[in-house]
């Protein structure tokens, strides 16, 4: 174990004194075969050993180990027989049956032995034919559904190439024959709004072939270690756009309405990163040093465009700077599509992102969309430049584009912002780790999907930001460049990462990557010290607390540990941890104010301290990390009236954003009366517009006098819908009237955060004349949140006259039987149907009601009630049904 350690201020060095010991012995191990005598040494000949495992005798625990082990799942690296070369692909689809007509010329090659067969990947395909080309001889094959295992008739020699033409029809949302019925995730191939009787939705087809699902749509090696240049000829209605991997070179026009697209890559990549996309779309397009960039979104967004996909050709600047390779593919495009079954993929040179990036520009002022388009963005070089071997490996593609959202949070707004991100990152890697671990590097997953979590995505960035710290920002970015070098366009496993590092640095880093990539878990450790002012000395324990048995027992990390006097004293101490507990004495000439253990908040841990206000406070002032201050203000603003009215100011002027919408939330009610100034100009001055909102709420919580003209102003200048939310709120708790004149201004937009917010005014306040509102903009909103759009229409009709109320019942009816709305439109068109039916029967119970009235809508509205629920065919729609009705 080492230690340095020095006390500074101002320039000046100070030696001390360190006394270190460790509580926890070596463990000793001895080894002796059954009739050894104790330490004797045994001697056989091993390589003609044969080791079984005891079946007889053995206990009960040991039979359970043998068990386990022998049971356990692992899931192997596919084993390369053949080398897919060239994939041709002509498809044409069928919109009413979701099924893709297709015609496949594979060109393949012996990886190296001899072949005589061929498997495939081709899950639910009728197939026509499969020969040798196009007009070749017929080949004999067995399929089960999933597999095709191709007789080629003779044996092919390494170097050899053919030719496997098949001519198919697939069918992804076919119940298998072997009974399986893929999920929605697995399909592979998705057509949205299919006959055309979707309201509101556009008509498309797209892909998502991550991980192996491309293969329904497709016959293929559909594994992530197998590459291949790759030919697409899509033939589709003349008013589609179409969109596949590579570049467009040629587009000919047929006679019955109909185009062929023909698109070209001409570089090697997964098949899991085929992709198309088709439907109508405005492209626009733009210029990366010669390479097409392109983004395709619906028409209503066109203006919006570059601001979606803001910093695209900044951010190919950067990282082609950072990777040490320029981007290398031919083109790169964004495509927005509806009802995507992820939040975005990295098709090759193509990717696809779900429709929630597709918003106005006064969202995207509150939250732009730079994480996602980087994460994209630099998996064209982690992930399908170099790509994982196996998924169990993933973090090799998606811990590098986790990483790269901190890396340009950095550089774009600054280590606050990348801060800011990491403490996110870790926060939910934590969430996660508190329910399960596993190693990132796992063989022992049961599916596919389930690598898919916490620990590929966000440990796996966090794992590679502590190689950073260790290894340097030179040498980090200079290994990266190497790895990306020696494995260009191929599959890769982690040794190749650590033998980059390992070639540039020199660094023997077995220890770094066994424990982080191979064990399980992170160090949870608990720190404690005790001050001796006697002896002047500062007592500091270190424990590894984690569970020894099923996490790793103990970790190997260099942390620094800064202690903080008075005056700005520091005494600075660089260790190596690697022990459970570690316990050292150090000279220490005053009661410490603050102990910042681990002082560059680089390392992957749990750590907790036994802390006091006054221990937060100096962290506060002193701490240099983004982390450092938001832990503290996270403890301090428990404090409330006690905490110092000079740190509260403090937190608003922080230069975070989090911590200034933090204040603004937990002591908005102790400000004075003297600080209100300071809270209008943040209202509309701050960098950041959540911070404005916030900022407007709480001068409006403690009766700000000027609050209205305010609000007025804020309004006008229309800064985010954050900032135009808050202050129609704002109105509409203070002048009612004004609020529901000035948000008909802002009924045209397509915010759906603004158009929430008016659906609340009209709610409480509205009339007769806001009906329609609801009726042009329900559709808007995404998820759950078109349920809470029709509450708010619901608590309308609530105060309109019963009759009023009543003429409404058929559109809402409507909404609720036609099969082409969503979900969510269905289940809240019934609640609002639920609610009427409620009013009338409570007036029936009034003395003034109009019992005849009243009397023959209750029934119609329960006979509404009961065909709705009769006709809903989706299970989890009907119990949503059943609930509000009380059945």
């Amino acid at each position: 174990m080492f230690f340095s350690f020095r006390l500074v201020s101002k320039g000046v060095f100070f030696a001390v004194i360190l006394l270190l010991w460790s509580c926890s012995p070596t463990p000793s191990t001895s080894v002796t075969s059954p009739g050894s005598q104790e330490g004797e040494m045994e001697f056989r000949q091993l390589d003609t050993l044969v080791v079984t495992a005891p079946r007889v005798g053995g206990n009960q625990e040991t039979e359970d180990l043998i068990r386990s082990v022998e049971e356990r799942v692992y899931q192997s690296t596919y084993e390369k027989e053949a080398e897919l070369v060239h994939t041709l692909l002509d498809l044409s689809f069928g919109w009413e049956d979701r099924t893709v007509r297709g015609q496949a010329t594979l060109t393949l090659t012996p990886y190296f032995y001899d072949l005589d067969e061929l498997r495939l990947d081709a899950k639910n395909f009728d197939l026509y034919q499969v020969s040798l080309g196009s007009d070749g001889r017929i080949l004999n094959y067995e399929y089960d559904g999933v597999e095709l295992f191709i007789d080629l008739g003779e044996g092919y020699n390494r170097g050899d190439t053919f030719n496997i033409f098949i001519d198919y029809k697939a069918f992804p949302y076919r119940e298998r024959a072997d009974g399986f019925q893929p999920a929605a995730i697995q399909r592979g191939i998705y057509f949205i709004n299919h006959t055309g009787e979707e309201l509101h939705k556009p008509m498309q087809i797209w892909t998502q072939g991550q991980t192996e699902y491309n293969s329904n749509w497709f016959p293929t090696i559909d594994k992530p270690n197998v590459r291949t240049t790759q030919e697409t000829i899509l033939t589709v209605e003349d008013r589609y756009t179409t969109l596949c991997n590579g570049l467009l070179v040629s587009s000919e026009k047929l006679e019955d309405g109909m185009r062929r697209d023909h698109w070209l890559l001409d570089m090697t990549h997964p098949p899991y990163l085929f992709m198309l996309a088709i439907g109508e779309y405005k492209k626009i397009e733009e210029d990366w040093r010669g390479v097409p960039i392109e983004y395709f979104v619906e028409e209503e967004y066109e203006e919006y465009a570059a601001d979606i996909f803001g910093h695209t050709l900044e951010m190919m600047d950067f990282f082609s700077e950072k990777t040490g390779i320029e981007y290398p593919w031919p083109k790169y495009s964004q495509v927005v599509v509806r009802d995507f079954v992820a939040g975005a993929m990295e098709n090759t040179t193509a990717v696809i992102y779900g429709e929630q990036v597709q918003r106005p520009q006064i969202d995207l002022v509150d939250r732009n969309n730079d994480g996602i388009v980087a994460h994209e963005l630099i998996h064209h070089w982690f992930g399908n430049m170099v790509t994982c071997e196996n998924w169990a490996s993933l973090t090799l593609n998606e811990g590098f584009a986790s990483f790269a959202e901190y890396l340009w949070e950095e550089y774009k707004y600054g280590p606050d912002r990348a801060g800011q991100l990491r403490v996110d990152k870790l926060n939910a890697y934590f969430h996660e780790a508190a329910n399960y671990v596993r190693p990132l590097i796992n063989f022992g997953y049961d599916d596919n999907e389930d690598m898919f979590d916490r620990h590929s995505y966000n440990k796996g960035g966090l794992v590679l930001q502590m190689l950073r710290h260790y290894v340097g920002d030179e040498a980090f970015f200079a290994s990266w460049n190497r790895y990306l070098v020696d494995n260009i366009y191929s599959a890769v496993e982690v040794h190749d990462l650590r033998l980059a590092f390992e070639e540039v640095t020199g660094k023997d880093l077995n220890w770094f990557f066994d424990q982080w990539f191979f064990k399980k878990g992170h160090p949870q450790i608990y720190v404690k010290t005790q001050y001796d002012s006697v002896s002047a000395t500062l007592g500091l324990t270190i424990q590894q607390i984690q569970d020894p048995v099923e996490w790793h027992p103990v970790f190997r990390f260099p942390v620094k540990v800064d202690v903080h006097l008075e005056d700005g004293w520091v005494i600075e101490v660089d260790m190596v941890v690697n022990q459970r507990e570690t316990n050292m004495l150090l000279n220490c000439p005053t009661p410490p104010l603050w102990v910042n253990f681990d002082r560059d908040k680089y390392l992957l841990a749990e750590v907790e301290m036994e802390r006091d206000m006054d221990s937060y406070l100096a962290q506060y002032q002193l701490g240099e990390t983004f982390q450092d201050r938001h832990e503290a203000a996270m403890a301090l603003r428990q404090e409330g009236n006690e905490l110092p009215e000079v740190i509260r100011t403090a937190f608003l002027n922080d230069n975070s954003p989090r911590i200034r919408h933090l204040a603004l939330n937990a002591f908005s009610e102790l400000y004075l009366p003297e600080e209100e100034e300071r809270l209008a100009s943040m209202a509309i001055s701050d960098d950041n517009s959540l911070v404005r909102a916030s900022a407007l709420r709480s001068l409006e919580m403690f009766g700000y006098p000027d609050i209205q003209p305010l609000a007025m102003q804020v309004l006008e200048e229309a800064y985010s819908a954050a900032t135009i939310a808050a202050a129609l709120e704002v109105l509409y708790y203070r002048a009612p009237e004004t609020a529901i004149e000035i948000a008909a201004d802002f009924e045209n937009t397509k915010s759906r955060t603004v158009l929430m917010s008016l659906a609340t005014i009209y709610g409480t306040h509205g009339s007769e004349e806001h009906l329609d509102f609801y009726k042009a903009n329900y559709f808007r909103q995404r998820g759950f949140a078109i349920s809470n759009f029709f509450t708010r229409f619901s608590e309308l009709l609530l105060q309109l006259p019963p009759e009023t109320a009543f003429g409404e019942l058929e559109w809402l009816k409507n909404r609720a039987l036609d099969t082409g709305e969503g979900t969510f439109v269905r289940y809240g068109a019934t609640a609002a149907i639920n609610d009427q039916a409620g009013r009338f029967k409570e007036l029936l119970e009034t003395d003034e009601a109009d019992r005849e009235f009243l009397e023959s809508a209750v029934i119609t509205l329960d006979e509404t009630l009961e065909e709705i629920l009769e006709s809903e065919q989706n299970p989890r729609v009907r119990n949503m049904i059943q609930n509000i009705m009380g059945q």
